[in-house]
């Protein structure tokens, strides 16, 4: 149903100061308990549709705490019944808000949140006003009446690009939309500006949640950061996971170092962490940690691998093995192969712009790690630990002595499926490991 459709939308019917009251209400007691985003747009829109407001279409743009992204936006259209998501990148926003600055945006380019940016009050666009911008097509094309928007809090954004540091305070706005013949009322406005603060507040929240285990999962890998993001913060908590595991680093890195600036080391490890762990996560696996030039993920099932354990016991592993043994440790090798290949296409792209380009190592294990809260009382940490992940780093330590990419352990090439993908390298010593191990290196696939 549009609002024009909406019996009870006329300002004789309308009452801006119980509807005002309702609305509060709802924002203060009911909504700080919905879960997303999108739940919110949503649930939002309908009280607001049940007071008598004739909202047909709600945008919210703010900003957020990402490594990536600067901003996020939600748009609820009510007849289509879609929420739309979107987000833009740091370097997108920056290089918007110095437009801004310089009077770079062309007037017809000058859309709400130009208006939220420059410090404005609100912004009211009518479809009878003699230029529409751009971005506003739409309210021509569907049918729409007005537009009404509010910051979430009028600030003069500009003034952030002096330092660049987006902080903890929300910025953005809101956007509400109508097909009601000759648009919003005054009343409604009223409404709008009166609960607005109420909004901003619960929207903040909301994102602040997102954002906390949007940064864990960014820190500490997916499944860590929601681990501890729901709780799991108790030290010595934690999980004995049976898993294959995963050790690489850039080969000759120390004597690198040496010889390059430091903005082109950086640069050499954010384009091979990049392609590290593009391969992993698009074969199942999960990066713990970078350490240094280093990595360490582990691939496991969550059905099978995990098990909570107080005291990081192992258990009987034969049927774990069973279910899950091949399954990851083809994907451990697949990750591998295919790290190689798209190594060798980071070499030629860095080689061809005369720059210099690594190679890496990587050691393969399988058996359980100790996987929860280790550290001190006031500063923990969510790791990995246990005799298997030595062994797998100790096997990724033998790449260079024997001129090898990938290296796996006995244990790991006996679990793999696959013994053609692999050439015995003979038992090695290994620092830590009272017997020899049996070492294997991968040939199924070129890894130069």
């Amino acid at each position: 149903q549009s609002s024009n459709e909406m019996a009870d939308n006329s300002d004789d019917n309308f009452d801006a100061a119980m509807a005002t009251a309702s609305l509060l209400k709802w924002l203060l007691t009911d909504a700080p308990a919905v879960p997303t985003e999108t739940l919110l747009i949503r649930a939002y829109c309908s009280e607001c549709r049940a007071l008598g407001l004739p909202i047909d279409r709600i945008f919210f743009g703010v900003n957020v705490l990402h490594s990536l992204v600067a901003t996020r936006t939600w748009k609820f259209e009510v007849e289509k019944d879609t929420v739309t998501e979107n987000s833009f990148t740091r370097q997108e926003y920056v290089t918007y808000i110095r437009q801004v600055i310089e009077n770079a945006v062309d007037e017809k380019d000058r859309g709400p949140f130009y208006h939220f940016i420059i410090g404005e009050a609100s912004v009211q666009l009518k479809i009878t006003d003699e230029h529409l911008p751009n971005d506003c097509s739409w309210m021509t094309e569907e049918g729409y009446t007005e537009l009404y928007g509010l910051p979430a809090k009028q600030k003069d954004v500009r003034q952030w690009l002096q330092n660049e540091a987006m902080g903890t305070e929300m910025t953005g706005g809101f956007t509400w939309s109508t097909k009601r013949d000759g648009g919003f009322t005054e009343g409604h406005r009223q409404v709008l500006r009166d609960t607005r603060d109420a909004l901003a507040v619960i929207t903040q929240l909301l994102l602040t949640r997102c954002n906390s285990l949007s940064l864990l999962q960014i820190y500490l890998g997916a499944d860590a950061g929601s681990r501890v993001f729901d709780g799991d913060i108790e030290r010595g908590e934690g999980l004995t996971v049976r898993s294959a595991i995963w050790f690489s680093d850039v080969r000759g890195f120390t004597k690198l170092s040496g010889e390059i600036e430091r903005t082109e080391m950086i640069e050499i490890l954010n384009e091979v962490f990049d392609v590290t762990h593009q391969v992993i996560t698009k074969h199942s696996g999960e990066v713990l940690k970078f350490m240094g030039d280093g990595c360490m993920a582990i691939f496991t099932s969550e059905e099978t691998g995990f098990r909570r354990t107080s005291s990081f016991q192992s258990l009987n592993n034969e049927s774990i093995d069973a279910q899950q043994g091949e399954t990851v440790c083809l994907n451990a090798r697949k990750a591998a192969a295919e790290l190689g290949l798209e190594l060798e296409k980071l070499r030629k792209k860095r080689e061809s712009n005369s720059k210099r380009a690594v190679s890496v190592g990587v050691g393969l294990n399988y058996g359980d790690v100790n996987y929860g809260n280790i550290g001190a009382a006031e500063r923990l940490d969510f790791t990995v630990l246990g005799s298997a992940v030595n062994l797998a780093s100790r096997t990724e330590g033998l790449c260079s002595k024997l001129g090898a990419n990938v290296l796996a352990t006995g244990n790991f090439v006996a679990l793999d499926g696959n013994p053609d993908a692999w050439k015995n390298r003979g038992e090695h010593v290994v620092k830590g490991v009272e017997d020899p191990v049996a070492i294997y290196e991968l040939t199924e696939t070129p890894y130069k």
